[in-house]
């Protein structure tokens, strides 16, 4: 049976993002086995969502029949290769990626995550068997 996992790169209570990977949860665990990932989990949501390395562990091990939604919102360097080499079919839902220009007086370290955030999209593009974007606006881009 056809599993489809859903990957976040932080799970934070109240977070738009977390909260998207949560309802559409609940609609995927209808259909067979799902599971919720994130490389970052707020102890909140510790139980709900797990580490991306808890996948190799799954029996059976992730495959080309399986699907991995990615919710692309900003760059994390650690999640890249699971993206562009794991096994399963990847689906990429773009919640958008701010410009990173305003923040590099501010805060580097989130900047750089932003722009790296682009550039893992430009490198997902040619992998990715969907890509879904949650408004018209972020669709464009």
């Amino acid at each position: 049976m056809t599993r489809i996992d859903q990957l976040v790169v932080s799970a934070v209570p109240g977070d738009a993002i977390t909260t998207a990977a949560i309802e559409l949860q609940a609609v995927l665990a209808e259909l067979g086995p799902s599971g919720l990932y994130a490389r970052y989990i707020h102890p909140e949501m510790e139980g709900r969502f797990e580490f991306p390395e808890a996948r190799m562990h799954q029996s059976p091990a992730p495959s080309d029949q399986d699907v991995m939604v990615y919710h692309a919102s900003i760059g994390e360097p650690t999640l890249r290769d699971v993206l562009l080499h794991g096994p399963e079919r990847l689906v990429v839902n773009y919640h958008n990626i701010s410009p990173a220009g305003p923040f590099w007086p501010y805060d580097a370290d989130f900047a750089s995550r932003l722009d790296w955030g682009r550039d893992e999209l430009a490198a997902l593009a040619p992998r990715a068997s969907l890509a879904l974007a949650n408004s018209a606006y972020s669709a464009a881009e």
